[in-house]
């Protein structure tokens, strides 16, 4: 069993951990939510669908989640570009039958109209702007913030206990 200082130093490590894992969480979700936004001004250009699949992947406890992955050829400016990216905001989609709507929409041979980065053009997605069924990392990395915030709580609740905080404190 662990000692009481033991603990509360536990409980501080794990909060940071924590509050580590949700930043860089919220940091790749700000970063693929600014990016589909930026390209809401990007130049267009129409693209060549050559491959649509759907990926099923197994969550831990047991859930399946279905991801349509996609394959297009477009030309800029004379220049041959492939892309893949649906959005940076789209990852694994609810319902079977979601992933079908979406495959059916981005069927092989089809034309669609993509978005690239003028100053980068193999950078593209054919689905620029925010989508709201890709929050699903800020709102991950909202809870892992509460999760570490409260364990941080409880470490200082516990040294707070003690008076350890506030001899740390006048003793600083």
């Amino acid at each position: 069993m662990m000692s009481n200082n033991s603990s509360v130093v536990f409980l501080f490590v794990l909060a940071t951990a924590v509050l580590s894992l949700g930043v860089v969480i919220g940091a790749r979700a700000m970063r693929a939510a600014a990016v589909a936004r930026q390209a809401t001004n990007w130049p267009t250009a129409a693209a060549r669908i050559e491959h649509t699949a759907i990926r099923e992947r197994i969550g831990s406890k047991g859930r399946r989640y279905y991801q349509v992955v996609v394959a297009y050829t477009y030309k800029v400016a004379g220049t041959d570009y492939r892309g893949s990216v649906i959005s940076p905001m789209y990852g694994n989609s609810g319902p079977r039958q979601n992933a079908e709507n979406l495959e059916t929409e981005l069927r092989s041979g089809s034309t669609v109209q993509i978005s690239y980065d003028p100053a980068i053009p193999n950078h593209s997605m054919i689905l620029p702007g925010f989508l709201k069924e890709g929050a699903d990392g800020l709102v991950a990395c909202g809870f892992i913030l509460l999760a570490g915030l409260y364990l941080g709580a409880m470490a200082t609740i516990g040294m707070f206990s003690r008076g350890e905080l506030i001899s740390k404190i006048v003793h600083f």
